[in-house]
């Protein structure tokens, strides 16, 4: 099978590390992919070992097309190039929803039968009605989940071979944010959690992002000093995906955990990779992530906003040894039984079959 996606950018971020985990996991079973992106950005390093390329005009992307021998066109977010399909193409088209906000249900009502689109594979669950109730013509939606790439496991120290490895002061558990720094992945919030735990239990917390936002991460770096976190924080930028798994393997030497605290989610990476490494998880109790999570089995959820909530399930997560390892274990086994590459491709080619 030939796939051609679609892709927004090459910018660095969990729709681009997603899909080059479903493509490696593809390739892995005979399918070949290919990647045509709309613009050019940070995270192409991401794509090295696979086919990709940079959109110029319609008229190259119609010749890809025709050229290429696809049997599915996969749009991710946008639909922008869908009127420069061939009619003559054979294949199926699909429309990918990661997400969700005002421009992707304006898409989804577009799609009609003027605008081919064979199925709408959804990322996570809770996406299928919303979606499903914006589609104003007769288009399958399928729920088609993530996978997580296999090196994405613990790494000991003496493994590792990254000398620039983040390693946080002696005694100190890490409580660590992977995440932009954007109003809806709730950076405040993990501030005022960290501040109280900190009372608490010894800890360093670690800010893993990319800083392009410069005004949101002064002001993280503000809120970090009001709250007496300023001398204890760590800022981490632009680390390559390759390097997170030995990141992660710190997180959970140190008796760390991830804390989640984003409002809303696709069907985030920065839980189900550090899971995979066996780091605990603390997250909101929302959309996409409880879909993962499942509270006191293989991670804790407490409600967005209740901050003493969250720093009760963050102190037990790293101070209860009993339930830190059922968290563990049972994370390690949701990553294996729901999210690992064999699982994910099995899954995505019983769908295609269905349309």
């Amino acid at each position: 099978m030939r796939i051609l996606f679609v892709a927004p950018s090459s910018r660095e971020g969990g729709l681009q590390t997603t899909l080059r985990n479903r493509i490696n996991a593809l390739r892995a079973h005979g399918n070949h992919s290919e990647v045509v992106f709309l613009e050019k950005s940070e995270g192409e390093y991401i794509f090295k070992d696979i086919v990709h390329y940079y959109m110029r005009s319609p008229a190259e992307f119609q010749k890809k097309i025709m050229t290429g021998n696809y049997d599915i066109i996969s749009f991710i977010y946008s639909l922008q190039f869908l009127p420069y399909v061939p009619k003559t193409y054979q294949g199926k088209v699909l429309y990918e929803v990661r997400g969700w906000n005002r421009e992707i249900a304006g898409i989804l009502k577009s799609i009609s039968s003027t605008r081919k689109v064979h199925a709408v594979m959804c990322i996570a669950k809770y996406l299928k009605p919303l979606v499903m109730a914006q589609l104003t013509t007769n288009v399958q939606v399928f729920v088609e989940g993530n996978a997580v790439d296999p090196m994405f496991q613990w790494i000991a120290p003496e493994e590792r071979t990254w000398n620039d490895c983040p390693i946080p002061v002696n005694g100190r558990k890490v409580i660590a944010f992977a995440a932009r720094m954007e109003r809806s992945k709730n950076w405040f919030e993990f501030v005022r959690i960290c501040e109280q735990v900190n009372q608490i239990v010894s800890i360093e917390p670690w800010f893993i992002c990319n800083p392009t936002n410069r005004g949101e991460l002064a002001e993280v770096q503000l809120a970090c000093e009001r709250s007496g976190l300023t001398e204890i924080s760590r800022f981490m930028y632009n680390i390559p995906n390759s390097y997170m798994p030995e990141v992660y393997s710190e997180v959970k030497r140190s008796g760390g955990i991830i804390l989640s605290p984003s409002v809303r989610e696709g069907l985030g990476n920065h839980i189900l990779e550090p899971m995979a490494v066996g780091v605990p998880i603390v997250s909101t109790d929302v959309p996409g992530k409880n879909e993962i999570i499942t509270h006191g089995i293989n991670g804790l959820l407490y409600k967005y906003g209740h901050i003493d909530m969250a720093v009760e399930c963050v102190v037990k997560a790293m101070g209860d040894e009993k339930l830190r390892n059922a968290l563990i274990a049972n994370g390690l086994a949701t990553i294996q039984e729901e999210y690992s590459p064999s699982v994910y491709v099995k899954r995505y080619s019983d769908l295609l079959a269905q349309i």
